[in-house]
């Protein structure tokens, strides 16, 4: 029978103690990230009130920590585009919870194993508390072409997102719609019909709503651009509306660079290493 010597000080902290909720946030119909909406612990080895918080939060390779303050005065919750960057087909993002001296900056303590927020881990930690927000402001389908592989579906402010339809003859669906190299290559010109539409018809701003593409769209203008006022309009000059639809289109890669850019610069690569 193994026995687990402790060479430290250093306290476990219950996973049961740690209190870590969260939403998927969806970009696509099978791409999410994951925002982390509530923390807190359970202070059942009482450590002392001044002692810090960070944590260290991992995705396949991915890692990002973040101090979350002190026992006594903890951060109860994590800026919305702080995983902005982890997106992927199915979240497992854990975490590793710490607290630290603030004085030596010794840890006094950490969870054995990881804390997962999202998923069933082998040891049956499970946060059931997931919802997921349908963000995106498009969806992806098949339909008939014609000589094109795909087409822009129609612009309705009404619906809840605009289509992009691939052609039906495409036999490997699946992959199609999880590969970075195609949607690096469609979704800047699917961004820029979009925005231009609600430029032209005074729809920026105009709704803050997950009911439809707009409003989704106008969601997520509002979190890239929270400070901008001379949001451009139908009569604005059209360098002007140039300027900001390109301003957006670049954040949205930037923010979305490993899924869409680095995974794209890959999958371009793979391709023609095989040809």
């Amino acid at each position: 029978m193994k026995k687990s010597i402790k060479l430290t000080n250093r306290k476990d902290i219950d996973k049961n103690n740690i209190i870590l909720e969260g939403e998927k946030v969806s970009i696509s119909d099978d791409l999410f990230y994951p925002v982390i909406t509530k923390i807190n612990l359970i202070n059942e080895n009482n450590f002392p009130e001044e002692s810090n918080i960070f944590i260290r939060f991992q995705q396949d390779r991915q890692t990002r920590t973040f101090d979350c303050g002190t026992i006594a005065n903890p951060i109860t919750s994590l800026p919305a585009d702080s995983f902005a960057d982890f997106i992927t087909d199915k979240i497992d993002i854990k975490a590793t919870f710490n607290v630290q001296d603030s004085s030596t900056l010794k840890i006094l303590g950490s969870n054995k194993g990881f804390k997962y927020i999202f998923i069933k881990a082998d040891d049956g930690d499970f946060n059931d508390s997931t919802p997921q927000v349908a963000m995106s402001p498009f969806a992806m389908a098949f339909a008939d072409t014609g000589t094109k592989l795909w087409e822009i579906g129609e612009l309705d402010p009404s619906s809840r997102d605009v289509k992009i339809y691939f052609n039906e003859k495409i036999n490997h669906r699946e992959p199609i719609y999880k590969d970075p190299m195609i949607r690096n290559f469609i979704l800047p010109t699917v961004l820029e019909k979009m925005i231009s539409l609600l430029i032209n018809e005074e729809g920026l701003r105009d709704e803050d709503t997950f009911s439809t593409w707009p409003g989704k769209l106008n969601y997520i203008i509002e979190k890239y651009f929270p400070d901008l006022e001379d949001m451009p309009d139908g009569e604005s000059d059209e360098t002007d509306k140039e300027r900001f639809i390109s301003n957006f289109i670049n954040e949205f890669m930037a923010r979305n660079r490993n899924a869409l850019f680095n995974s794209a610069l890959s999958r371009i690569n793979e391709v023609f290493d095989n040809d």
